[in-house]
């Protein structure tokens, strides 16, 4: 049920449905939270839905609060090279629209790292952003 409406809310998010697709996400991740703990590593992907919403909604700080979750669930889940990439770059793009310019750096250049050897299409996306906004 959980993964179904996660779904659901990508593609309200896609029609520009935010509050739709927020409550959908939410409940989403209060169904994998009760199923597998509110520490598992899996959370982070329904986070990191839930950064992409909150950015849409101009919700910066609330973006950053959810990609730090979300990134420390990759971190202590033991999560791979990618993932960790793409937990930083979202960790980037959130402090970023909450004019942390120097913490939204930092957070890509580690993405970059991480990325570096793993994910050639994801290191020229996070490059191409750093490009912008160093």
């Amino acid at each position: 049920m959980a993964t179904g409406l996660s779904n659901l809310a990508n593609v309200e998010f896609e029609l520009g449905r935010y509050s739709e697709a927020k409550a959908h996400q939410e409940r989403a991740l209060a169904i994998y939270e009760k199923a597998r703990g509110p520490d598992h590593p899996q959370l982070a992907y329904p986070l990191h839905n839930l950064v992409d919403l909150a950015l849409a909604e101009g919700r910066a700080e609330d973006a950053v609060a959810l990609a730090e979750r979300a990134l420390k669930l990759h971190v202590t889940g033991g999560s791979s090279a990618d993932e960790l990439g793409e937990a930083e770059f979202y960790l980037a793009r959130a402090p970023s629209e909450a004019g942390q310019s120097q913490q939204a750096v930092a957070a890509a250049e580690r993405a970059c790292e991480q990325s570096r050897g793993v994910d050639a299409e994801a290191l020229a996306e996070v490059e191409a952003w750093l490009a912008t906004h160093r």
